[in-house]
């Protein structure tokens, strides 16, 4: 990350556009030092995610359209830059449900990776764990996937699956709803949501369905759960 923030900061200097002003108002955020200089280049940036060693991205939060083509520095660009859902809520404390969106590009930028490397069990045994980090966080959360699916995201379409559901009345709903995507998964996965848990999905474009995406759902590591013993049992998931 550290060679990123050298590499921004010089292109910021080459490539200085007016970005939209940010919504959310996040003021009491102390961010670290690492994320200074990306802070200042774009105030929209909330975390950084490293998904396997195919995806390694700064990740914004604003609408649901404008980084949809436009990169990291607010330039026109086809891949855009992955974000998190506008109706998602990062501080001061996040969503139960993290969404974060991001183009499936043939050239590996945004998510391209991620439909290709998911879609292969070694891959999943391999890198089991996703990590995300907050700004205002010294160290990146883990997570592990919990399912793997195609789905459709246009209601009454086939394979439909609401995967915009962020926000749950109870403990019974966000499990009921973690269950159902699990139940979809590709895999069987050997891990459990329980009512306390974080989830955050990885969303991308595919072609199994209509209006169709590839979701890649985790939920975060609990307390005494290490990335070593996630590993040893995610080495048992079998496809289904």
């Amino acid at each position: 990350m550290k060679r990123f923030v050298a590499l921004v900061c010089c292109v910021a200097m080459l490539f200085a556009v007016a970005l939209p002003a940010y919504a959310e108002t996040a003021d009491t955020v102390e961010v670290q030092a690492d994320f200074t200089a990306l802070k200042e280049i774009n105030e929209h940036l909330v975390g950084w995610l490293d998904a396997t060693s195919a995806i390694s991205l700064p990740i914004v939060h604003y609408d649901n359209s404008f980084y949809l083509n436009h990169d990291f520095y607010g330039n026109w660009d086809d891949a855009g830059t992955v974000f998190i859902n506008e109706v998602n809520t990062v501080w001061p404390e996040p969503d139960k449900h993290l969404l974060m969106h991001g183009h499936n590009m043939r050239d590996g930028s945004a998510f391209g990776p991620l439909q290709e490397t998911y879609s292969v069990l070694d891959n999943v045994k391999n890198n089991p764990v996703v990590y995300f980090r907050l700004i205002n966080e010294v160290e990146p959360d883990a997570y592990v996937p919990v399912a793997i699916f195609e789905a459709s995201v246009t209601p009454g379409n086939n394979g439909y699956f609401d995967i915009g559901n962020v926000f749950f009345d109870d403990d019974e709903e966000f499990l009921s709803y973690a269950q159902s995507a699990m139940d979809r998964s590709m895999y069987v996965l050997p891990i459990d949501v329980q009512a306390d848990d974080h989830l955050i999905s990885l969303i991308t474009c595919s072609y199994g369905y209509k209006n169709g995406r590839f979701i890649v759902m985790c939920r975060q590591l609990r307390e005494g759960e290490t990335v070593e013993s996630i590993a040893e049992i995610m080495k048992t998931a079998t496809k289904k």
